[in-house]
């Protein structure tokens, strides 16, 4: 049976550095059956060209070339051409996942809903990215009046029009209004309202770029207008339509009223006038209530010299005194005091669960976050522990863990004391680094190990960093560090000569091979979204057109999933990955730990070039198995397949591994009992 026909709708201004990526995202979706509409809106750059490029490249693409009328027309344009059954909107300057439109498919058919929302990761300027919301939230159907609910919470549901999947009649010709900004408020609401049902997935599969000079993150008059508008609106149709949610609707409307108030101070004062009359009148219909109950944990963006008392100087006897007054439960004594006490308790908790209970394995700065490598770190650092220390009990203390200089003060003479492996040490992630060497300094009189690191200091900060650093250093005289690769080994004896350091394997290294029964069928391609990306977005398409030719079916995969995670929920995480990996026929990556997952788990696996000296440096302790192969050139590319492919049953046994593990046990042992 043929499946439904999608139409993509991909409205295209000045996005020419970006429509690349986002273009091979699309046309190498997993689910093929897809009409693509291209709606060049009079853009001024290469984007005309690189559309009609794109048409020749794939059939299913059409080109419409119009003057420029705004992004609001753009999609209407789209949405006249459309002849799919399904609707998907993709702004231009960002990217999917390749099955994000497969998933959401399979979920509108699954429960015969007419609406599909997934989550997305929000992609930053420095290349960071971060899944929309926290949590892990199972798969829901909702009614639209729950739906609703959820969009005016602007969490789970937003009010974006894409990352969603829309039946083709739900969507009005001409739904968007021409000549605003923020045209989703206008929409999104009355979209839902018209569904029977929605369902909203837990999976993140659309990448949204921050762009600063963006349209809707520009900040003038006539755009702010534009959002106060469609708040207005959308509360007041709202209203009519689902009155028994009014509490909900105005906690909405004050969150937009808010969030103006926010974007004013950053406009000259004469550009302010006649929109702060506008405000004031608005102001006027908001309880005090539901603006305390909209920020009650953002008094810091609520300051004297910001919002209210600025523009409204006659609200400040009732809004000020609530949002930031010492008695609200938003105000700087209650978030003082939450934090204060939560922080107490996690720090009592831990005490009590590791202080005093015999001889113990301390392994500090444990990760909380959602990076999928150094949870398998963490995993095969316990493993070590279990097999080479069986008398100690394991005690962990979180990365940022509140109090965590005086815990090392309070952990029992004996105990061993170790810090987290990984690739932290240096300018790559200074918030990581900062916090690692604060809890070597703050155990600089014990003995102190450090698991397998990889070691850069780099950029305009690096030297900075690095005298930092060798001062701390040489407090620490009982420190031994452990690096994964030569390079950083070599540059530990350099720069730290009197720091005992030794070269041991990458820690994830030390688990046991994964097996799985599954067939394998098809290609895992895993790339970096964030910055440490070296593959261009060209080569990026060549490796999805190689793969999809050889293999058919490709899938991308990540070992992020941005979001902080419980020691539970990594552990699932891990297994799905390993699971979708022990079923492929192939792993095509530039993930060190997507390299050593394929590994595991035994499927041929390529490396893909890279920048980092940790890539090649932990592939050496990789390279005796003849399914792993690094390309240093993406002319290696099909040479290096047909190699990995070509190997027989793929074996996992790194021997040599094994002993320097051994070593490196025997060492921490020794190092201890001095």
């Amino acid at each position: 049976m043929a499946k439904p026909l999608i139409s993509v709708i991909i409205p295209v201004y000045k996005v020419e550095a970006y429509l690349e990526r986002c273009m091979e995202t699309v046309v190498h979706q997993s689910y093929r059956n897809l009409e693509i509409i291209l709606v060049d809106d009079g853009s001024p750059d290469r984007c005309p060209a690189m559309c009609d490029a794109w048409a020749r490249r794939d059939g299913r693409i059409q080109v419409i070339h119009k003057a420029n009328g705004g992004l609001s027309e753009a999609r209407n344009w789209g949405l006249r051409a459309a002849s799919g059954t399904y609707i998907s909107f993709v702004d231009s300057d960002d990217w999917l996942s390749l099955v994000m439109l497969e998933r959401m498919e399979e979920a509108m058919e699954a429960y015969g809903t007419d609406m599909v929302i997934c989550q997305f990761v929000y992609v930053k300027e420095d290349g960071l990215c971060e899944k929309s919301v926290e949590g892990d939230y199972p798969d829901e159907v909702l009614s639209a009046r729950e739906a609703v609910k959820l969009l005016l919470e602007d969490t789970r549901v937003t009010s974006h029009v894409w990352r969603k999947l829309y039946k083709r009649e739900l969507i009005p010709a001409d739904v968007f209004p021409v000549g605003r900004n923020y045209e989703d408020i206008f929409v999104m609401h009355r979209l839902i309202l018209k569904c029977r049902s929605v369902v909203c997935l837990n999976s993140a599969y659309y990448f949204y770029r921050y762009v600063p000079q963006g349209i809707v993150r520009s900040r003038s008059p006539e755009t702010l207008r534009s959002y106060l508008e469609g708040h207005r609106i959308r509360r007041r149709e709202l209203l009519e339509s689902v009155p028994d949610l009014r509490e909900q609707i105005d906690l909405g409307w004050a969150r937009g009223v808010l969030t103006i108030w926010q974007s004013l101070k950053e406009l000259d004062k004469g550009q302010l006038r006649p929109l702060r009359e506008e405000v004031k009148r608005e102001l006027s219909g908001i309880r005090a209530g539901a603006v305390m109950r909209t920020y009650p944990n953002r008094w810091l963006r609520l300051r004297l010299d910001g919002l209210v008392v600025k523009l409204c100087p006659w609200a400040e006897g009732a809004m000020y005194r609530l949002l930031l007054s010492d008695r609200s439960p938003g105000g700087r004594a209650g978030q003082r005091c939450r934090y204060v006490l939560g922080s107490a308790w996690s720090f009592l908790r831990l005490c009590r669960e590791h202080l005093g209970r015999g001889k113990a394995f301390w392994i500090f700065c444990v990760p909380e976050y959602g990076n999928l490598g150094d949870q398998a770190l963490l995993l095969a650092e316990e493993a070590l522990i279990r097999r080479y220390f069986p008398e100690c009990r394991i005690c962990e203390a979180p990365l940022y863990q509140p109090g965590g200089r005086l815990l090392a003060r309070l952990v029992r003479p004996g105990s061993f004391c170790a810090i987290q492996g990984g690739g932290n040490f240096g300018t790559m992630y200074p918030g990581i680094h900062r916090t690692q060497e604060s809890m070597i300094y703050a155990l600089r009189r014990r003995r102190v190990f450090v698991f397998p690191q990889t070691v850069f200091y780099g950029g305009a900060q690096g030297e900075q960093m690095l005298q930092q650093t060798r001062r701390v250093y040489k407090k620490c005289g009982k420190l031994c560090i452990f690096a994964r690769e030569r390079t950083s080994y070599e540059f530990l004896r350099e720069q730290f000569p009197d720091t005992a350091s030794a070269l041991m394997p990458d820690m994830a290294l030390f688990l046991p091979p994964v097996t799985s029964g599954r067939a394998r069928r098809g290609a895992l391609l895993g790339i970096r979204p964030d910055g440490e990306r070296t593959i261009t977005d060209r080569d990026y398409g060549r490796v999805l057109s190689l793969l999809e030719e050889r293999f058919g079916r490709v899938e991308d995969f990540d070992t992020h999933v941005y979001r902080d995670l419980s020691p539970e929920e990594a552990k699932r995480e891990l297994a799905a990955l390993w699971d979708r990996m022990a079923g492929a026929e192939v792993v095509v990556t530039d993930r060190l730990h997507g390299m050593i997952f394929a590994a595991m788990t035994q499927t041929p696996c390529v490396l893909l070039p890279s920048r980092s000296h940790k890539i090649e440096g932990v592939y050496q302790w990789l390279a005796p198995l003849p399914y792993v192969r690094l390309c240093r050139d993406m002319g290696e590319l099909e040479d290096a397949l047909n190699q990995v492919l070509s190997c027989g049953r793929p074996v996992y046994a790194l021997e040599e591994t094994e002993n320097m593990f051994r070593e490196m046990a025997g060492i921490i042992r020794g190092t201890a009992e001095r």
